[in-house]
């Protein structure tokens, strides 16, 4: 699921790339995609009423949530059970000192894009939570008793995490009251987690991308639901000596598939919330936009 981005919000996150350390540019790939980005550019500038002219401390601002997702993109909070070489612990390691300089970034443009002191401080705090939430994603992986309340709160404290930030960010350039501040955090981590449970339902039908998040532990929001249909077959599935076979993986995907509505039902409430909550936007803030986004996101019906 991508989204338009204003073209300034797109130039200024390759600037952004560009002014980073040489050596934690050497860790990126040529044509670098992080999950989720399109998504915020898009939240960003709704909340800005689309206006398509943006100075440069909003275009700054919009990179920051970038950095942070970078800094998880370097030093993701999941991992393949393997005997590493060398080269591999190298790059793990490099990843993770990456990750701390991005943080850092992170704080230190913060306090140069001229917003109210009070704001920064609670960015900063909800920096620091992002981190945490990646280490408790890592306890997370390969636990087969996790619930889908659990998977939720995870996302939320992720994916959702950085949506927060995005609208803070964004409608700090309108309003900086504390209670409109936490208005737009909830609504952007509320669509943020949407997008994320709407993407990885796309996701799971490709057969490799399932298996390779079930062999890093990570397991998808369809497979919980499902596992609480059919326990027994996810139990034999997971405790088979051997990696599963081709038409094992197969088989869990079907049943993964069969709990579609399940999770598109969860995006529906949390769409129905957000529109209600959109209602009580305090002026100068725009609705449309936002309702915009969520009609892409998942139509009314």
């Amino acid at each position: 699921m991508e989204f338009e981005n204003n073209e300034l919000i797109k130039e200024g996150f390759i600037t952004q790339i560009s002014q980073l350390s040489p050596l934690v540019k050497g860790l990126l790939p040529q044509h670098l995609h992080l999950t989720g980005q399109s998504f915020r550019g898009a939240l960003f500038s709704a909340i800005l009423g689309n206006k398509l002219e943006l100075n440069m401390d909003e275009v700054q601002a919009a990179q920051l949530p970038e950095l942070l997702a970078l800094a998880n993109y370097l030093n993701p909070p999941t991992f393949l059970p393997s005997e590493n070489q060398p080269g591999d612990l190298v790059q793990s390691k490099a990843g993770s000192f990456a990750a701390s300089y991005l943080h850092v970034q992170f704080s230190t443009i913060l306090g140069l894009i001229g917003l109210p002191t009070p704001l920064i401080q609670e960015l900063t705090v909800d920096g620091s939570d992002y981190a945490l939430a990646q280490l408790r994603h890592l306890q997370l992986n390969y636990r087969q008793t996790l619930k889908v309340a659990d998977y939720l709160q995870d996302q939320k404290s992720l994916i959702g995490q950085l949506g927060a930030i995005t609208a803070k960010l964004a409608v700090s350039f309108v309003k900086t009251d504390a209670e409109t501040v936490t208005l737009l955090g909830q609504i952007g981590q509320e669509l943020a987690l949407a997008v994320a449970i709407i993407k990885e339902n796309e996701e799971i039908h490709d057969l490799k991308w399932l298996t390779d998040q079930i062999m890093r532990g990570s397991y998808p929001l369809l497979l919980l639901f499902a596992k609480e249909k059919d326990p027994k077959f996810f139990d034999h599935f997971f405790s088979q000596p051997k990696k599963p076979s081709k038409p094992e993986f197969e088989a869990l995907q079907a049943h993964c598939l069969q709990a579609e509505f399940e999770a598109v039902d969860i995006v529906k409430d949390i769409l129905r919330q957000v529109r209600l909550d959109l209602k009580i936007l305090p002026a100068p803030l725009k609705a449309a936009p936002l309702l915009t986004l969520c009609e892409q996101i998942l139509p009314e019906e």
